[in-house]
């Protein structure tokens, strides 16, 4: 299987998914516990996920699915994890390496190591760079924004650590980009990872919430020192025009959907909102419906798992390479 991705943009070939399981969240008590919104119906939820992976399917995106490659015991396992259906932050496509993530809370520790079980089989060892990582290390994707081929934007807040991506940094490098953005959110459950606040449309359009313009860049390069700016600053320079969102906006109405190309985004069917917000922008908004899955605090970017992307005009095979750490 071929993994490429150096945008959030580039056209979008591969993603894996983890379809819902059928354990119902029946109270608020529980939902809050495992990081829910509000209980969630299992069955409505599965009926969700598969009309999102129709969705990406008739966009020509080919879906994999990990529940495919359990063994009967992880099954078993698995069948009793509530959150396993947000594949995002499991795992993240840097260049040609897939990279593994470790969960920043307990409760998700399982489907990690499902995921990544997983994802060996789906897409073989030799492309995979395992990093060995501290017990108190996490990087959780859903904080990975890769603005361009020079540049990504990582948070480093409730999920992702700084020794997290520390440990990953060369490999960032090595595949070709120039720039590690890291920003703080503040420590809000509310704000569980960078994709809640901001995302990009295309390759020139960065949706973000109104504080991100306050918000200090701590930016990494390979062979020179760090330096700071602000985010406003550091996304322009990188292309971008910034778009603030409207106050005491819901985050999963406005940043929580996948580019399926430069000029195409599927969105939640009730994120209404962003349609009113790129009105004046030359894209075409997708929508479906998956009410049911948001109620566990994800929305489609959290659903899906990127793992190749393309571009047409500048890719070629004889550029994917593997990167083995």
């Amino acid at each position: 299987m071929k993994l490429h991705c150096f945008s959030e943009y580039d056209r979008l070939r591969t993603v894996a998914l983890c379809r819902p399981s059928l354990v119902q969240v029946q109270t608020r008590n529980e939902a809050e516990y495992v990081c829910f919104r509000e209980p969630v119906d299992p069955q409505i939820a599965v009926e969700a996920h598969q009309r999102l992976r129709e969705s990406l399917e008739s966009n020509g995106v080919h879906t994999i699915d990990f529940t495919s490659y359990f063994e009967d015991e992880e099954r078993a396992l698995s069948d009793q994890l509530v959150n396993r259906t947000y594949s995002r932050d499991v795992a993240g496509v840097i260049g040609n390496a897939l990279l593994f993530g470790s969960a920043g809370v307990d409760v998700r520790k399982p489907d990690f190591q499902l995921a990544h079980s997983a994802l060996r089989k789906a897409v073989g060892t030799s492309v995979i760079s395992e990093v060995t990582s501290s017990i108190q290390s996490s990087l959780e994707f859903g904080d990975f924004l890769m603005l361009n081929r020079s540049a990504i934007l990582i948070n480093l807040g409730w999920r992702t650590s700084l020794d997290g991506v520390m440990n990953i940094k060369n490999l960032i490098f090595k595949s070709g980009f120039e720039q590690i953005g890291l920003i703080s959110l503040p420590p809000d459950l509310t704000l569980p990872h960078l994709d809640v606040v901001c995302n990009v449309v295309g390759s020139h359009l960065f949706l973000a919430s109104k504080f991100l313009r306050h918000v200090p860049v701590r930016i990494i390069m390979q062979d020179k020192e760090e330096r700071y700016e602000m985010l406003p600053d550091f996304v322009a320079r990188h292309g971008y025009h910034v778009r603030y969102l409207p106050e005491n906006h819901d985050p999963l109405a406005y940043t929580n959907f996948i580019n399926i190309d430069r000029s195409t985004v599927l969105a939640s069917e009730s994120a209404v909102a962003i349609r009113d917000i790129l009105a004046d922008v030359q894209v075409d908004v997708q929508t479906v419906d998956i009410t049911e899955l948001e109620k566990g605090g994800g929305g489609i970017r959290c659903l899906t798992l990127p793992l190749c992307r393309d571009d047409e005009n500048t890719l070629s095979d004889s550029k994917v390479t593997s990167i083995v750490s």
